[in-house]
């Protein structure tokens, strides 16, 4: 707009001028060499700006001539650039496509027309590990290491080679260096974990999470539950070692972090134990109990009051049994209780409330043993345990990763090495077999995050 206004005003200006020279043209007279030219002030007005305008245009053909070389040079290199970024744009997507043929054919295009290199390492790397040349992935990965925009690339190429190979140690270095530069990466920084978690190496995945979460590059609610079960291993070392203070710890920190993991609030209990603060034991059992009410937080409060009686345990599992009345595992765990006690008549009626909500081969086997102990009924018993195969699964420690059931809960799989994938909770009927042996056993450490 401003520029049609300047536009106009000019105008006005030059035809206010012609008109004016117009009504006073005036004469102008100039003598050189022995010549004379008499004309007007309007005609020799115009003569200075004709030739004003040719000298102009006349300067403007001469720059361009003088440009004209760098202009076609630089012509054709972006021309070059724009056929190399072409090139590839096609090979990034028959790499995609899994075309390790047309990739390495666009790669070799790109590296010719390009001459930033370290824009088609990558796809060279890629084109390179799609026709399964692993040396020539390898070389191109460790280039992308020697410069700084694309250390990172190469580095998680390395590692991701040091895996496939399953060389852990190699695999280690290599996130630890990636993570030593570029700390506050989440896809490092998880990878780090993960290798930390695989190898044992509970203190420094402990510091890597700290790390992470300081620098909030994961979501509290994942997090949070990743240090507590690695925090719940670090306790059960640090008791191995014998450092108990520093156990408890572990364990006291597991549980603040994720109240709904059952090994962190059993390990604190038991160890709390072992310290002879057996009544603040109890009241943590008791709290986590209406929220968990699972077999091991049972076998771990009972735990606590070994050199008491039968009868005295009998009224230990009663209170217990009052902060969640309505679940069958206060009632198993009260049963239990009474059996060794012989009040046969209320392990009875607790099996019975227990069965009534869900019949399982734990409660079954428990029922045959007492109708054995009481009335000496074999062939009584023997129902009981035939009703065994039919009855639900009891519920196991099973890994959401692999579904193997393991006797015990560890942050990591033994059979998959999946992290944080052990949970509680009823196995298919094909692991039932060994799901009913973890049940008979529940080692008091071994605990689980409770489904409900």
């Amino acid at each position: 707009m401003t520029r049609v206004v300047l536009l106009a005003l000019l105008i006005v200006v030059v035809a206010l001028a012609a008109a004016w020279l117009g009504r006073h043209p005036g004469t102008v007279a100039v003598e050189w060499l022995g010549w004379r030219a008499d004309t007007s002030v309007a005609m020799l007005a115009f003569a200075v700006a004709l030739v004003t305008v040719l000298g102009a245009l006349g300067y403007r053909f001469w720059r361009f001539l003088r440009h004209l070389p760098a202009s076609i040079v630089e012509a054709l290199r972006l021309r070059r650039r724009r056929r190399g970024y072409e090139a590839l744009s096609s090979g990034m997507i028959a790499a995609a496509a899994g075309d390790a043929g047309e990739a390495g054919r666009q790669a070799r295009r790109a590296d010719a027309l390009l001459r930033d290199v370290s824009a088609t390492r990558l796809l060279r790397a890629e084109a390179a590990r799609l026709s399964g040349d692993k040396a020539t992935a390898r070389r191109t990965y460790e280039e992308m290491t020697e410069a700084p925009e694309t250390a990172l690339i190469g580095l998680r190429g390395l590692l991701d080679q040091a895996e496939a190979a399953g060389d852990k140690a190699e695999a280690l270095r290599l996130a630890e260096k990636a993570h030593r530069h570029h700390p506050k990466a989440r896809g490092v920084a998880e990878r780090l974990f993960q290798l930390q978690a695989d190898t044992g190496q509970w203190a420094a995945a402990d510091r890597t999470m700290a790390e992470a979460m300081r620098d909030r590059l994961f979501p509290a609610s994942d997090a949070r539950p990743w240090r507590a079960a690695v925090l719940v291993e670090r306790s059960r070392l640090a008791e191995k070692d014998g450092e108990i203070e520093m156990a408890l710890a572990f364990a006291r920190d597991a549980q603040q972090l994720d109240a709904d993991l059952v090994p962190a609030a059993v390990q604190h209990a038991r160890l709390l134990g072992r310290q002879g603060k057996a009544r603040r034991a109890q009241r943590l059992l008791e709290k986590i109990w209406p929220q968990h009410p699972h077999p091991e937080i049972a076998a771990a409060y009972g735990a606590l009051f070994d050199g008491e009686g039968p009868l005295q345990r009998v009224k230990r599992y009663q209170r217990l049994l009052s902060f969640r009345p309505d679940h069958p595992e206060g009632h198993i765990a009260l049963a239990e209780a009474a059996l060794e006690a012989e009040l046969w008549g209320e392990a009875r009626a607790h099996l019975g409330q227990a069965a009534d909500r869900q019949l399982t081969p734990r409660i079954c086997r428990m029922l045959a043993d007492l109708e054995e102990a009481e009335h000496a009924n074999i062939a009584e018993s023997r129902k009981w345990l035939e009703r065994v195969a039919a009855a639900e699964p009891d519920s196991a420690w099973v890994c959401d990763s692999c579904g193997a059931v393991s006797a015990a809960w560890s942050a990591r799989c033994a059979a998959c090495g999946a992290f944080d994938s052990i949970g509680w909770r009823p196995p298919p009927r094909s692991a039932a077999v060994p799901a009913r042996a973890a049940a008979a056993s529940l080692p008091g450490p071994a605990q689980a995050r409770q489904a409900g």
